[in-house]
């Protein structure tokens, strides 16, 4: 059996720095396709292996706004607890917290605009698709 290389910390003068690949979630998710699930624990597990000390692993994004991230919950059930627990999911609406927790997911990485502009416009867009279902569209 072999071990995975002890996750760097690079230390710089006031502080320490713990890096975050990215490359499942922002790297995929503007390619428009779905990278089969196989494959993205795969590429995952050797990430780890090499001793990438987290890794953001998808996005609990709607499927039908950011498709290559449809399969994130999948990813999430074919790691190990071992291997989750280097791992992070990216979320926004607070019921995505709970569905990757129940999913098998250890952290989360919540994200929400603290700017008014922001938050406004994100009310603006919920509001809208709201009206848009009363509507039946």
């Amino acid at each position: 059996m072999t071990h995975a290389p002890t996750p760097h910390v690079v230390s710089t003068p006031s502080n320490d720095v713990l890096l975050r690949d990215v490359t499942l979630r922002d790297g995929l998710q503007l390619t428009g396709k779905v990278l089969p699930t196989d494959v993205k624990i795969r590429l995952a597990r050797e990430l780890l292996r090499l001793g990438v000390p987290e890794l953001e692993i998808g996005s609990m994004a709607r499927p039908d706004l950011v498709p290559p991230m449809a399969n994130t919950l999948e990813v999430v059930a074919g790691l190990t607890r071992e291997e989750l627990e280097r791992c992070w999911i990216w979320v926004a609406p607070p019921r995505n917290v709970q569905r990757a927790i129940d999913a098998g997911a250890r952290d989360v990485q919540y994200c929400f605009s603290a700017s008014v502009r922001g938050s406004c416009a994100a009310g603006t867009r919920a509001r809208d698709r709201q009206r848009r279902a009363r509507r039946g569209r």
